[in-house]
């Protein structure tokens, strides 16, 4: 009869003994103690899997949400599903509208339309005027400026710092809350839209996080607007208050890299 260890006490013990007569522990067939096995230790921080933080650089854990180093939230892809969405409602809603639009006659077209004069100055100039309304393209805009491109034109109102917060949506220690409004008119022949994830805010080159606190923005921004309508909307970001240059980025395109740039003064 062979003996084996208890791996309880440590004694000797028959092999086949069905617990052991020093100690009581059940031993199974095999000679190993019934009880489960002590689990493994959990993993190192060199174990676990990094990410760098967007604002401070610093290595975090991969699954973390707020930074532990500067307490910034790491932003997700739900902004990038929605403006997924987004994207193909647009482009299903201008299909649509041209598929609608009724032929004009070419012979009417020709018949209706006049000659029109172009002096050699006008070539030269930056400046266009439609209906009206002098647009100069700029590298960034600044209140009371106008920007618009063939379908879109946006008008940048005014600017302000949000204060009205409670301490549920209030802003971090050391931050504040800016807000931007515009006026959007569709100068297009179909149905276009706006909305807040359009915009990315920037305090001195850094990328800042939208805040909902004001009243109208988040997800009460969204402008839809057929041929000829008019539309406003309002974002907010939350910037840090020693902030030099606050910067809004303005996306017309989702699929071109063309930003508009909107100064908060």
């Amino acid at each position: 009869m062979a003996l084996i260890n208890c791996p309880e006490c440590g004694k000797e013990v028959s092999e086949n003994a069905t617990t052991c007569p020093n100690c009581g522990n059940p031993i199974n067939k095999k000679g190993i103690s019934a009880k489960t096995t002590a689990p493994l230790p959990p993993p190192t921080y060199e174990q676990i899997p990094k990410k760098i933080c967007k604002h401070c650089k610093a290595e975090i854990p991969k699954v973390a949400k707020v930074c532990p180093n500067c307490n910034k939230k790491q932003s997700g892809i739900l902004k990038w599903v929605i403006i997924g969405v987004v994207a193909v409602a647009v482009i299903g809603a201008a299909a649509g509208g041209n598929d609608d639009k009724p032929k004009e006659d070419s012979n009417m077209q020709s018949e209706q339309s006049e000659p029109q004069e172009i002096k050699e100055n006008d070539t030269d100039s930056s400046e266009t005027k439609q209906e009206g309304i002098q647009v100069e393209e700029k590298d960034k805009y600044h209140v009371g400026d106008i920007w618009e491109n063939k379908t879109l034109r946006i008008t940048y109102t005014c600017c302000y710092e949000f204060t009205d917060y409670n301490q549920y949506n209030a802003p971090a220690d050391g931050n504040k809350i800016i807000c931007a409004e515009f006026e959007f008119e569709n100068i297009g022949n179909s149905d276009t839209t706006v909305m807040y994830t359009d915009f990315h805010g920037y305090a001195d080159g850094y990328e800042v996080d939208q805040s909902y606190a004001p009243e109208g923005t988040g997800l009460d921004f969204s402008v839809k607007m057929s041929s000829g309508r008019k539309g406003t909307g309002k974002v907010a970001f939350e910037v840090p208050e020693n902030a030099q240059e606050i910067e809004i980025e303005f996306s017309p395109n989702f699929w071109t890299s063309e930003n508009i740039i909107f100064v908060y003064e």
